[in-house]
């Protein structure tokens, strides 16, 4: 973001404050009206979506978006700004990427028997049972953590990593443990496990499965 906004000298008084406005904790559909975000383009920064940034800058910068004002990324924070605005901009939606309505269907990627099987389970199953924007809005953010994670060497951020931070950012129910479960990996299932119908964990493995095989999951997509 290449504006020329200046620090005020009120900054360090600004209190945090919970949105519910234009950008923060507004629906998706009418946030992305006004298309894709830029992705920062520093992937091999150490510490990528693992790093916080201070919490006033985080705040001022939310303040910033929501009246429409420009924001000097580089001034208040740079790259680990970017990745936190980016993780409570998901965090604050109103409904969640992956809401509680689709956990069934995610913990039926364990009765896929091979990588092959749970691609195309993500692909045929559960892309189907996402909004047009959500899937845009996940190719985006994927994309950018496939990158990441191929420059892990020097950023440090394996998928491992991405996928612990981000498994909890796409999904919420009313019920934080279950969330917590259901981000677990989940290898493919024994016999005597499908015929208990497990219906926990397994997103884990959805999400590390995106940012590994990326091209494979979200190639040929129309956005």
């Amino acid at each position: 973001i290449d504006s020329k906004f200046k620090t005020p000298p009120e900054f360090a008084a600004i209190k945090p404050k919970v949105f519910k406005g234009l950008v923060f904790g507004a629906p998706l559909e009418s946030v992305m009206k006004s298309g894709i975000p830029k992705r920062f383009t520093e992937i091999t920064s150490e510490g990528l979506f693992r790093k916080s940034p201070i919490s006033t800058s985080l705040q001022l910068a939310k303040q910033l978006y929501e009246s429409d004002s420009p924001v000097d990324i580089e001034e208040l924070g740079g790259v680990h700004l970017s990745c936190t605005i980016l993780k409570v901009f998901v965090r604050e939606l109103p409904d969640p990427i992956f809401p509680k309505k689709m956990y069934k269907s995610i913990t039926r990627i364990g009765v896929q028997p091979t990588k092959a099987a749970q691609i195309d389970y993500i692909k045929n199953e559960l892309f189907p049972q996402l909004s047009p924007t959500s899937l845009a809005l996940l190719n985006h953010i994927f994309k950018l953590l496939s990158e990441v994670s191929q420059n892990s060497k020097l950023n440090l951020m394996t998928t491992s990593n991405l996928t612990l931070i981000w498994s909890q950012n796409l999904l919420r129910s009313d019920n934080p443990m279950l969330d917590f479960d259901m981000s677990v990996f989940r290898l493919p299932l024994s016999l005597t496990e499908v015929q208990a119908e497990i219906e926990v964990g397994g997103f884990g493995t959805v999400v590390s499965l995106m940012i590994d095989e990326y091209d494979l999951i979200f190639g040929g997509l129309q956005f």
